[in-house]
């Protein structure tokens, strides 16, 4: 089910790195400084920015019309915390992550979880890279009870675009 963003409709992107999409409104990036989680990218600031070091994301409820959060989750570290403030500050949503295969191949030390989309359960799978805790196992109409969107991607490098 893709998702058209409007050009009127608000966008907040946590986590865009050295590429950030055209259409999202505001960033938020946890290391402005380190680039060691954007492939020694430096950071691209056109548009405001906010240096936040926490899962928990300083704005109102529903203050958004989309969450962008493109190969974030693996790298949080309460990702429960993560996806709920996701949920609270938008109306909708986008998540990508690296696919379990490649991550398990090519994967980066940097990231801390797996990350998969039970389509027949319709629940989140979520675990630490060698398997030995799981955060949880969320029905996803418990958590994202909105207009969401997850993907996957093959490639462990950054894919542009929805």
């Amino acid at each position: 089910m893709p998702i058209e963003i409007k050009p009127s409709d608000k966008v907040i992107e946590i986590g865009p790195g050295g590429g950030p999409k055209t259409y999202s409104d505001i960033l938020i990036e946890k290391y402005i400084d380190f680039h060691g989680h954007r492939g020694n990218k430096p950071l691209y600031i056109d548009r405001p920015l906010l240096e936040h070091p926490t899962d928990i994301i300083p704005f109102r409820d529903k203050t958004f019309d989309y969450s962008l959060a493109y190969h974030v989750l693996e790298h949080t570290e309460n990702p429960e915390i993560f996806l709920r403030e996701l949920q609270r500050i938008s109306k909708a949503g986008i998540i990508e992550t690296p696919s379990v295969i490649c991550e398990l191949l090519y994967g980066s030390n940097q990231h801390k979880l797996l990350c998969w989309f039970d389509e027949e359960k319709k629940r989140f799978m979520i675990c630490l890279k060698d398997f030995s805790k799981w955060y949880y196992q969320v029905d996803f109409r418990g958590v994202f009870n909105f207009n969401f969107h997850y993907s996957e991607f093959m490639t462990n490098m950054f894919v542009p675009g929805i």
